[in-house]
């Protein structure tokens, strides 16, 4: 098993909500990140345990709320513009 480091954070995130490697630094605080990869690597248990400590300790960042709101709420148009254009087929 392999951890993740802050590189790997930056491209997880980056795929996550949909932006590239340079806004997810210019949005990202990389010392709370560093501090959370930290807590992650202690966590007991594999990477699923690992990537459930990473949200836990992101769940009161107001800003990473927001990102993550933003892209569900984008997946959901994209999402619905998929079902219109199949019920116009």
């Amino acid at each position: 098993m392999t951890s993740l480091d802050l590189a790997g954070l930056v491209l997880v995130a980056g795929r996550a909500l949909d932006l590239d490697e340079a806004s997810v630094v210019a949005l990202a605080d990389l010392e709370a990140a560093a501090s959370v990869l930290a807590a992650a690597r202690d966590a007991a248990g594999g990477p699923e345990r690992q990537a459930a400590t990473l949200v836990e300790q992101r769940r009161g960042d107001e800003r990473f709320i927001r990102l993550l709101e933003e892209n569900m709420a984008r997946h959901q148009r994209l999402l619905e513009a998929l079902r219109d254009q199949d019920r116009g087929s």
